[in-house]
């Protein structure tokens, strides 16, 4: 039996596109809506270990309801462990 590992990295929540403001809201949703695919994914095919390898989030100033957000999403992992491993933007 082995262990499935699903690693991400560079995810940037709540960087502000703020050159793309036509696309702007429609590519923060974009971003959240990729932690909640690779959650399901994982799900669905039994990983153990979800690993973010740095730059979760795009600056040390996000939100405190954007961490709530992500925070949320993550819970609903149901494999062994999400390992955050901080980056230079987080």
């Amino acid at each position: 039996m082995g262990i499935k590992i699903l690693f991400t990295a560079d995810n940037h929540i709540g960087i502000s596109y703020s050159s793309f403001k036509k696309a702007q809201q429609e590519l923060l949703n974009e971003r959240m809506e990729s932690i909640h695919t690779m959650v399901e994914y994982a799900n669905k095919n039994e990983i153990n270990l979800f690993v973010i390898g740095g730059d979760l989030f795009d600056k040390t100033t996000i939100q405190e309801k954007k961490i709530k957000e992500v925070a949320e999403a993550l819970k609903k992992f149901t494999g062994d462990f999400v390992i955050v491993i901080p980056g230079n933007h987080d």
